[in-house]
């Protein structure tokens, strides 16, 4: 009785504790322009208005132009309200490999970058692309294991052999070859490949999960009154599935974005032009120090830690 409790608490509190710390993980991915931005939130130059301009990409100045160069172009009847630090993830300067600083709360990359103004956007970028890719993953895999687990024979083979083919070949062999086949490595490619991979996991557990549900009792009474099997899969099978499939994405989510860090890490991933975390951890290349190496690290196993309790704690709230 006791140890129940203790699982039931442990759930409770777990699920919570993830949700907060991806919810603030979350919160500097989104509102990454009004932390720190080379670009005000607000402009007001020569007459016209521009809001978050740094997003928008409508600003009147041009691209490299650091803020202190910003405000010295500014006429007197200009105005400008700037994030908390002004600092953008590209933006070079001359003091490279530095410590904490007023100006630098982490300090410097080996480009001269902000390390803060680098993980705000890297965090933003590597949970974007853990969301969309795992939403994409199992929407696939969804499909593709429906059809497999209700029409079976022929189109159960071809879906087999195709989800087999593709699990032979792990994330990085498979961006490794895209990668030598593209002339510029792009963004696009990189979640098709990952959503294929973790596509072909999530197919191959809902066609278990569909066979298995087939057989119930109420698919059996179903089938007897005439409706399709596949009929029967989307309509009837898909509310047993929500479960399952739902810590699957979660699992999925965590799974992108470690394989996504590995693969910038081998300079396999996100270009170059983006921050990301795989690219921060990368600079030991460089030689970069503790200041530029543990914030990466640290988000990294948050995220990890945090999306592994809330699959654990939505596991144990649909058993």
């Amino acid at each position: 009785m006791r140890g129940g409790r203790l699982r039931k608490l442990f759930g409770f509190v777990g699920w919570r504790l993830g949700l907060v710390v991806l919810a603030a993980l979350g919160f500097f991915g989104i509102f990454a322009e009004w932390i720190t931005a080379d670009m005000p939130i607000f402009l007001q130059y020569d007459g016209r208005s521009y809001i978050l301009p740094a997003l928008t990409h409508q600003a009147p100045f041009g691209d490299g132009m650091r803020s202190d160069e910003i405000l010295a172009s500014l006429g007197p009847g200009d105005r400008a309200i700037w994030p908390l630090f002004r600092w953008g993830p590209l933006t070079e300067t001359t003091t490279r490999m530095a410590g904490a600083s007023s100006d630098h709360p982490l300090g410097t990359d080996a480009f001269g970058r902000d390390v803060l103004a680098r993980l705000v956007y890297a965090t933003r970028a590597s949970l974007a692309l853990g969301a969309a890719t795992a939403l994409a993953a199992v929407t696939l895999g969804f499909v593709l294991g429906c059809f497999s687990g209700a029409l079976g024979g022929v189109f159960q083979g071809l879906i087999e052999r195709l989800v087999e083919i593709v699990s032979v070949f792990p994330a990085v062999v498979a961006i490794a070859l895209v990668r030598a086949l593209e002339q510029r490595p792009s963004m696009a490619s990189l979640v098709v490949v990952v959503t294929a991979v973790q596509g072909a996991t999530m197919a191959r557990l809902t066609h278990v999960l569909v066979i298995r549900t087939l057989a119930e009792d109420f698919a059996v009474g179903a089938k007897a009154m005439g409706a399709s099997p596949l009929g029967i899969a989307f309509r009837h099978v898909t509310p047993h599935l929500v479960g399952p499939l739902a810590v699957a994405t979660v699992f999925a989510m965590a799974s992108t974005v470690l394989i996504e860090t590995s693969l910038t890490f081998l300079d396999l991933g996100i270009p170059a032009k983006l921050a990301s975390w795989g690219e921060m951890l990368g600079e030991v290349r460089w030689g970069a120090g503790p200041w530029i190496v543990l914030p990466p690290l640290l988000a990294l196993c948050l995220t990890i830690g945090a999306l592994y309790v809330m699959a654990d704690a939505l596991r144990r709230s649909f058993e």
